[in-house]
């Protein structure tokens, strides 16, 4: 069964944070088949955004 994770942070820098403790801590035992990462404004008022994709 493939499932999806949507995670999103106010900076590039927490949003690396927030994926590595998910894969880490969360799917340990599975497979990540894709990453997506998407970001909208600017660098000041931005939200960036990652699906993981993972079964």
């Amino acid at each position: 069964m493939i499932k999806t994770k949507t995670i999103s942070a106010g900076s590039a820098s927490n949003l690396d944070i927030q994926i590595a403790r998910f894969l880490n801590y969360q799917i340990s035992s599975s497979k990540v088949i894709d990453i997506k990462f998407s970001m909208t404004g600017d660098e000041k008022t931005g939200e960036y955004c990652a699906m993981v994709i993972y079964k």
